[in-house]
């Protein structure tokens, strides 16, 4: 890898004349003309086939536990008439199965006894499934879709003939299997938890244990649960988490303890816990939903509860500024197959953070270099993409400005680049596009290939 200095490299940028747009990550309410009656102790899932939010139950002040089905498209709440449909109940949870096209109920709480019943609706109807094997009947359970492993996770709980449970199940839409981990986080209910796509981990915070309020957290990669460090961040139970991939962390809301109901948001990042302090942002509450809305790019938090009774609002919770990286259009053959560049998945130009690209399909060895610059339709008199085929090099096209260039070390045919961006929020927004040139020599008449172009806009979060 050969680094280089962003002191440097800044200095260019700015000689770029590139716009910025402002950075904030920010709660902002939403006021739909329709939407579910207040409540908490509901259940929310994100059905990543139909673009929607899908809410299901939970106790209303005026009526006790429902049963109705809602739907959020980014913009508006639609109420869903089902020709079927589970009975009325609050305390449950609801998670999306992306393989089946299914979004998967279980048990809850009728307000005289526990259900141990599993559900699935498919945008139509609910179905009740008829699994091998089935957790017992519990409520103030966790429930979360491991994405590495295709199935449905669910840990704890309570039930009032034994109190707090420690059990892990998986569902995987024909049986619920309990799994026996060497370690787990130990009898608890009222936590939460949230997969994160990006480290391929189930991440578990909080709850009530026998002596009140927990403040541990806990990841679980489908072999063993794993304590791990989580200083700063007070104990909790009643809150709500949700995986952003946008900004790569778990973000927490509310919930409460012996201080009283909460109104905090905490990120989680794999190793700290960091607190956001925002305004505006939901009122204290605690037995709210968080699920986050994959096409629109944000968490969305329904309802929840305080002292004076259930809530009926929505929040929606978003960096106005993301980082993001994208590929576009494509290399040309060499020796090794066309010259692919990437990143990491997840890997974005985030300010304050390292930035790598890596590129692949080169020759064992030899010179290459990155091109980068302020854009992918003009450099100079060139209109781009500008076709470099009377150059000895069909099929091959320049595909960013290249007002930068940086050498690359080849090792075992790829090289990677790595940029330190400074914690400066005057970068944010650069927008930058990059081109790998490769040195190959039988590839082509001139000897000379290119990859894909990378296309990459500075944010924060």
């Amino acid at each position: 890898m050969l680094d280089r200095s962003f002191g440097v490299v800044s200095l260019c940028l700015a000689a770029l004349a590139l716009d910025t747009l402002s950075a904030q990550v920010a709660w902002t309410q939403a006021n739909p003309t329709v939407a579910p009656g207040a409540r908490s102790l509901h259940g929310m899932a994100y059905d990543l086939q139909r673009a929607r939010m899908v809410l299901f139950g939970g106790y209303t002040t005026a009526s006790g536990q429902s049963n109705d089905t809602w739907e959020w498209d980014g913009a508006a709440w639609a109420q869903r008439p089902t020709p079927t449909s589970p009975q009325a109940r609050s305390e449950h949870q609801l998670c999306y199965d992306f393989v089946r096209g299914r979004t998967v109920l279980f048990a809850g709480w009728n307000g005289f006894s526990y259900y141990g019943d599993t559900w699935e609706y498919d945008g139509t109807t609910w179905t009740q499934a008829q699994p091998s094997g089935s957790p017992p009947p519990r409520s103030h359970y966790a429930m979360a879709y491991d994405f590495a492993r295709l199935r449905v996770v669910l840990y704890g709980g309570w039930d009032w003939r034994v109190g707090q449970l420690g059990d892990t199940w998986e569902y995987d839409g024909a049986a619920w299997t309990q799994k026996t981990p060497p370690q787990s986080p130990g009898p608890r209910a009222d936590h939460a938890m949230a997969f994160d796509t990006l480290r391929g981990r189930m991440v578990l915070f909080g709850g009530s244990g026998a002596a009140g309020a927990l403040g541990d957290t806990w990841e679980y990669d489908g072999t063993t649960w794993t304590q791990v460090a989580s200083t700063g961040i007070p104990a909790r139970r009643h809150h709500s988490m949700a995986f952003d991939p946008v900004l790569g962390r778990v973000v927490l809301f509310g919930g409460d303890n012996a201080a009283g109901i909460l109104d905090e948001t905490w990120e989680w990042d794999g190793t700290t816990w960091r607190q956001r302090t925002l305004a505006p942002r939901p009122p204290a509450r605690n037995d709210h939903a968080m699920v986050f809305d994959a096409v629109q790019g944000r968490t969305l938090l329904f309802g929840g509860a305080t002292p004076q009774g259930a809530l009926g609002d929505t929040w929606t919770y978003a960096v106005a500024a993301p980082a993001t990286f994208s590929t576009y259009l494509a290399g040309c053959m060499g020796t090794q197959g066309v010259p692919r560049l990437g990143a990491d998945p997840g890997m974005r130009p985030w300010i304050g953070e390292r930035f790598v690209l890596h590129i692949d399909n080169l020759p064992a060895s030899g010179p290459a270099s990155l091109l980068m610059g302020a854009s992918r339709t003009q450099w100079g008199g060139l209109t781009l993409p500008f076709d470099l085929t009377f150059l000895g090099m069909p099929s091959c096209f320049l595909l960013a400005s290249g007002e930068l260039a940086f050498g690359l070390v080849v090792q075992r045919g790829s090289a990677n680049w790595g940029l330190d961006l400074p914690n400066d929020t005057g970068i944010v927004g650069f927008r930058l596009f990059q081109q790998a040139i490769v040195i190959d020599p039988g590839a082509n008449r001139f000897g000379v290939t290119v990859s894909n172009g990378g296309a990459s806009v500075v944010g924060a979060r």
